[in-house]
């Protein structure tokens, strides 16, 4: 279960720095400077401030049913991880977009390998999950 939890506190650090980031972002778009400004970097300011949005609203819906189904029947195993699957995508694009973000002059090969690794770790922490939940 360790290694799901650091997993999940990883996660977790990364779409608060994407949030984190995605603000900068509106502040300089309202002061009329920054990526939101510049027409080639618009889509991409824009994904870094629509993806954690969306990441943490279905965290936050996952955790409010898991929440009422306690609260109705007083059992906490609700396992709701088929709706989590939605936010892979957006997961996946979480180090490679804050990676563009804050260096835009990186390499192509740098993101693919950042978005390889990604891919391996929610990987390794689904067989963690199943394996502890269900074998463990």
């Amino acid at each position: 279960m360790d290694v799901v939890w650091y997993v999940t506190v990883a996660v977790s650090l990364g779409v608060v720095l994407w949030a984190g980031v995605a603000l900068i972002d509106v502040v300089r778009r309202r002061k009329g400077s920054g990526s939101w400004v510049a027409d080639d970097r618009a889509g991409l300011a824009a994904g870094t401030s629509v993806a954690p949005a969306f990441v943490l609203g279905t965290w936050l819906v996952l955790w409010l049913a898991g929440y009422l189904y306690f609260r109705s029947t007083g059992d906490v195993d609700l396992l709701q991880g088929r709706y989590a699957l939605l936010c892979i995508p957006a997961l996946l694009s979480l180090p490679v977009l804050v990676l563009r973000r804050l260096v835009p002059q990186l390499p192509s090969a740098v993101p693919v390998t950042v978005l390889l690794v990604s891919v391996w770790t929610l990987q390794v922490a689904g067989v963690a999950v199943v394996s502890t939940r269900f074998y463990g």
